[in-house]
């Protein structure tokens, strides 16, 4: 980012801006994004080295699609000022959505004939990372990184996978998410 802003002065009406429907259209670029509701009112904020690959499946698109005239607002940051911005935008806008915890993953015993089954092995090999770089970057423990990543978890903090889902920026489940869930054949 080469211009000095500050979260006060900022307009987020005035950022470029696609609906929710047009979230294909944002550029790959390293953004922190504002979403706004119809009555222009800021109401979640977040950050991401990729905005596009960010919004092709947003953990909180089921929460914004509820409303009407949403918009993605973005300001263009350079990747190593994105936490700093990030946070100063949630702390001056105080978005209803960030905090919010909607993320549940079913507890082992509700899961039936199904098994759970974490991909964080496959994440970190597609971008070639050691459980150590994904320690540092992230600042987990490196037990619970073991965890997850040998599939030998009990249970796991909302907390955790907020982490993770936001560093891989894929989705909580599905062939390319963080768990993917396996029915047991009969």
């Amino acid at each position: 980012m080469t211009e000095t802003f500050t979260s006060s002065t900022l307009d987020p009406l005035s950022l470029p801006s696609v609906t929710l429907e047009e979230r294909g259209d944002l550029p790959e670029c390293s953004a922190v994004y504002l979403a706004i509701n119809g009555q222009d009112k800021v109401q979640y904020v977040g950050r991401s080295a990729n905005l596009y690959r960010r919004w092709i499946q947003h953990h909180r698109l089921n929460d914004l699609s509820k409303g009407t005239g949403v918009r993605i607002a973005y300001l263009e940051v350079d990747a190593d000022l994105l936490d700093e911005v990030e946070a100063a935008l949630i702390e001056w806008f105080d978005p209803p959505l960030n905090g919010l915890r909607t993320t549940r993953v079913p507890a082992m015993k509700d899961l039936g004939e199904t098994t759970l089954k974490c991909r964080l092995k496959v994440l970190m090999a597609e971008r070639d990372l050691t459980q150590r770089d994904l320690v540092d970057a992230i600042g987990l423990s490196s037990n619970t990184i073991s965890k997850l990543y040998g599939n030998r978890f009990k249970r796991v903090d909302i907390d955790t996978i907020e982490k993770l889902l936001n560093y891989f920026e894929c989705p909580l489940e599905g062939r390319d998410g963080l768990f993917l869930l396996i029915e047991e054949a009969a």
